[in-house]
């Protein structure tokens, strides 16, 4: 059956973002659709009295039909998806009411806009980019909008893990539909060099040159880097346009270094592809990133990845950090970072620069066209594989379940099924919908725990921890080896100090959380655990502790059980290499 196919959007190539309008036809690609039944609706706002005629031309993999809609600069969001759903009604061309599928992309305003004024029998597949939404679900106009387009889509595709939790939190009804499934690369450009990098001489931006992608910051670290190493050959090459081109170019010609700095313009997605595998290291220093589009297509390229504790890559190439490909720096910047480019750099011939396969089997255009021709059939690939293998994961803190949340969606990305032991239960109902949760409210806390823990452990650590932190905190500024060791010292505390607050927000919250002692609750815990999956409680069963409270907790439950579980390394290659030897073994028994 030929489908048609709207895929309608707020944005597309302009001369500050061309990469947007890459984007878009990279995911109408993907959709491997005849070029005549696909249409790209651009509703595209403008200043009032700006012309505002619509639009219309031909691409070699569709019909682009840009609507201009007159309105205030910096409307609501609100208004502006009001203004669109308009536009839609207004001028929206045949092929729109015809659709058999329509793809919306950004939730406010435009998705919200085509489940108002919907084609009639389309099915509405609606995919968020946003980085606002943490406004949104607050605000008391967009919150109610943002729930009123996922009950009419048929899933909601999100291009990060953090983004899709946050939706799931506010929006736990419909946690089944909402899944991050990251952006298409297209992976016929974007593929690995013959030989990886081992050294960081030749640097590379790619994206729009505008300052919440931190260029400033990025051409001002490799200014410094080369004060530092000025016998060595070096460049520095931005590949795209946008509003602070000319800050960048300032700041490298007040430098010793300038002539080294290249803006070239905008780049094809294949010359880009070569340029990346001929670079050693993309240079992405953003303020903020759903999905960073192109730290993955580099790290599929092969090269060395500097960027950013920004959101999505964090989840995208967690494991290119954990393989030494990719370095991870603070949103901010940060004396101690030319010291841990340095570092990176000593390490590069060591590092395995093994990402490329896994990012190519979850975001390479031609796997992604396949999820994303399924969900437009009406099917849902995103669910657990029959058979899959399952992982435990455990979690007793606060800190702890942030990282349980973030791993279980490294499980998922393996190939597993995770299943994530803790509380309370609206926490765990941000997991990926391929996860399983396990609630320990008030099971896993003991009778007599609150004034066990209290006059045992909470009360004394919190009497003696923290004056003893102010001293080591106050030895910490001296130097030499003493300052080292206060240093050393203040962090031991503060992290006992954290654990007796957890421990102490778990036993008067209500339902009271995971709390010791733990040999007393192993039985009821593995019994919340046993129903969810029984084989988690044999030997050999694969098990990932989020804190030290968890490490406890399951050598109790092995007590009980008396089985000896796999402990998993808590890194994404850790995860990696379980899931695979699971896997093998099963394929071997079949």
């Amino acid at each position: 059956m030929t489908r048609r196919f709207a895929v309608v959007t707020p944005w597309f190539a302009t001369p500050d973002a061309p990469f947007a309008g890459a984007f878009v036809s990279q995911w109408t690609r993907s959709l491997q659709a005849e070029p005549s039944t696909v249409t790209v609706i651009h509703l595209h706002v403008v200043a009032p009295g700006t012309e505002t005629a619509p639009e219309r031309r031909t691409e070699p993999w569709g019909t682009v039909v840009r609507i201009p809609i007159e309105l205030e600069p910096n409307a609501p969001r609100i208004d502006v998806a009001r203004a669109q759903a308009q536009a839609l009604t207004d001028h929206a061309p045949q092929e729109y009411w015809d659709a058999d599928v329509v793809h919306a992309h950004v939730g406010l305003p435009t998705a919200w806009a085509v489940t108002q004024v919907p084609p009639p029998h389309a099915r509405i597949v609606t995919i968020e980019h946003a980085s606002y939404l943490t406004t949104l679900l607050k605000q008391d106009d967009t919150r109610p909008a943002y729930g009123e387009l996922l009950e009419s889509s048929l899933m909601h595709l999100m291009a990060g893990e953090r983004e899709a939790r946050m939706v799931r939190g506010s929006f736990p009804e419909q946690r089944d539909k909402i899944v991050a499934v990251g952006n298409p690369v297209d992976d016929d450009c974007f593929f690995p060099r013959e030989s990886a990098p081992t050294h960081l001489q030749h640097w590379l931006y790619a994206g729009n040159i505008t300052e919440a992608k931190g260029v400033a910051r990025a051409v001002t670290l490799y200014i410094a880097w080369r004060d530092r190493h000025p016998d060595q050959p070096g460049s520095f090459t931005f590949a795209g346009q946008g509003s602070a081109s000319a800050e960048v170019r300032a700041i490298a010609d007040a430098s010793p270094w300038g002539h080294e700095v290249h803006l070239v313009g905008s780049k094809t997605a294949a010359e880009l592809g070569d340029m990346m595998r001929q670079a050693d290291v993309l240079v992405h220093l953003s303020h903020k990133e759903t999905f960073g589009l192109t730290v993955v297509e580099a790290a599929m390229c092969g090269a060395a990845v500097v960027t950013t504790r920004c959101g999505g890559p964090q989840d995208t190439l967690a494991e290119a950090f954990d393989a030494g490909q990719a370095l991870l720096l603070h949103v901010d910047a940060r004396p101690e970072d030319l010291d841990l480019l340095d570092d990176f750099a000593a390490r590069l011939p060591d590092a395995r620069f093994t990402a490329a396969d896994h990012l190519r089997t979850r975001y390479g255009a031609h796997a992604f066209g396949d999820h994303l021709r399924e969900v437009s059939a009406g099917g849902n690939p995103f669910t657990a594989p029959v058979g899959a293998p399952k992982v435990g994961v455990l979690a007793t803190s606060r800190q702890g379940l942030r990282l349980a949340q973030h791993l279980a969606a490294v499980v998922v990305g393996a190939g597993a099924v995770p299943v994530v032991a803790s509380s309370p239960a609206r926490e765990l109902s941000v997991l990926d919908p391929r996860a399983i949760g396990v609630d320990l409210s008030g099971v896993g806390t003991a009778p007599g725990a609150f004034l066990y823990l209290r006059v045992l452990y909470i009360w004394p650590v919190l009497v003696v921890g923290i004056p003893a932190r102010w001293i080591a905190a106050r030895l910490g500024r001296l130097g030499g080896s003493v300052g080292k060791y206060g240093r050393s010292l203040r962090k031991a505390i503060s992290r006992r100090i954290d654990a007796a607050r957890q421990k102490k927000r778990a036993v008067t919250m209500q339902p009271r959380g995971i709390a010791g002692p733990f040999g007393k609750v192993a039985a009821p815990v593995s019994a919340a655990i046993r129903a969810a999956d029984d084989r988690l409680l044999h030997d050999g069963a694969p098990w990932i502790v989020c804190d030290g409270q968890a490490k406890a907790l399951l050598s109790a439950l092995e007590k009980e059980c008396e089985f000896s579980s796999q402990r998993v390394d808590a890194s994404a290659a850790g995860i990696a290499e379980v899931v695979a030897d699971h896997i093998a073994r099963t394929a071997q028994v079949r």
